[in-house]
């Protein structure tokens, strides 16, 4: 998916069961405690399909295009692929997660 500059990718406080890959262009990343910008290769939302509330507000600093798995599929990949759960629990700073 492509978002232009300031777009609102996704919302602290919704519930919104995607996960997301930056593929090229800046995002902020916002939890109400600190913000911080990241480029391509960035990962965020909902990776579990907890249908919890998103703790970050992804803005983007400029034009963006993300890379979008549906969390359920997300969290099947998980599942099946124990290295794919691995990782996402090993770098949590790296992958703002829903829950």
């Amino acid at each position: 998916m492509s978002y232009p500059i300031g777009a609102t990718i996704q919302e602290a406080g919704n519930i919104d069961r995607r996960f997301f890959v930056l593929v090229d262009g800046m995002v902020r990343l916002d939890d109400g405690i600190r913000a911080r910008d990241f480029g391509p290769g960035v990962a965020f939302g909902d990776a579990r399909s907890s249908g919890e509330e998103l703790p970050v507000t992804a803005t983007a600093l400029s034009d963006v295009r993300t890379f979008v798995v549906p969390s359920l599929a997300m969290a099947w990949l998980a599942q099946h692929y124990p290295h794919i759960g691995v990782w996402l629990q090993k770098h949590p700073n790296e992958v703002p997660l829903a829950g």
